[in-house]
């Protein structure tokens, strides 16, 4: 009798003592059976997509010990919602454009970009936003996502065509919007006149091809290649914007 009642109570208290006692289990007659154990609990944080994990130890004067570590799995992070139709458009059209501007596509790519631009216009999307959007749109069309004097370039077309907008008197479509007047104080100032001079050019007759930079700037200022290089380019961008307003 008792005897049972010794089997009982070891029973019972044995899962309780190895657990109180796990820390100093290492010195004990059972290294290898509780090394297992011990690792598990060690490592737990280390198996963040694990769901449960079971290990065991015994000898042959106790009963066998489970011990089972469930872990959470992390909640996937919220990449929020998928870009609009019109960021998408947006992101293509610009790689392309600038990737083939030594092409003979190139000024249907800058107009496919003009004409991408011209819907975000009529949204509503003010710059900043769309420069928001795009930055958190996950399609690569250059299979890389966008170096930061990339990104600043494709700004600049953006505020181009959105200035050209306003100086032809072009409205959004989303009532009581006016994103002309998003485009940064320092891009503004500096192409808010040279957007009058070309729109004031296209009204006097004078197509791309017969207007000179030079008739543009009414300046003697000398400008270095890459400089006369930009602002040719941003020559084209307004007067494929005129033309994007007039469709």
């Amino acid at each position: 009798m008792q005897l049972t009642n010794s089997l009982i109570i070891m029973r019972r208290f044995v899962p309780l003592l190895f657990a109180a006692l796990l820390p100093q289990l290492d010195a004990l007659v059972l290294p290898k059976a509780v090394a297992p154990v011990r690792q598990l609990l060690r490592s737990k944080h280390q198996h963040p997509r694990s769901t449960e994990i079971t290990s065991a130890a015994a000898s042959d004067d106790a009963e066998e010990v489970k011990v089972t570590v469930r872990i959470k799995k992390p909640t996937p992070k919220d990449e929020g919602p998928p870009p609009s139709p019109v960021t998408l458009a947006i992101e293509s059209t610009f790689v392309q454009a600038a990737g083939g501007m030594n092409g003979a596509n190139y000024e249907f790519g800058l107009l496919e970009f003009v004409r991408a631009a011209r819907d975000a216009f009529d949204e509503g999307i003010m710059v900043p936003a769309l420069n928001l959007e795009l930055s958190m749109c996950k399609q690569y069309t250059a299979g890389r996502p966008l170096q930061a004097e990339e990104i600043d370039l494709r700004t600049v077309w953006l505020s181009l065509v959105y200035l050209t907008f306003e100086r032809v008197g072009y409205e959004s479509k989303s009532a009581g919007a006016f994103p002309g007047q998003s485009v940064a104080a320092e891009l503004r100032q500096k192409f808010y006149t040279f957007t009058y001079d070309v729109v004031n050019a296209k009204k006097q007759g004078y197509g791309l091809e017969k207007l000179k930079l030079e008739e543009v700037l009414q300046s003697d200022e000398e400008k270095t290649p890459m400089e006369r290089a930009v602002l040719s380019q941003a020559m084209r961008i307004c007067f494929l914007a005129i033309q994007a307003a007039e469709e």
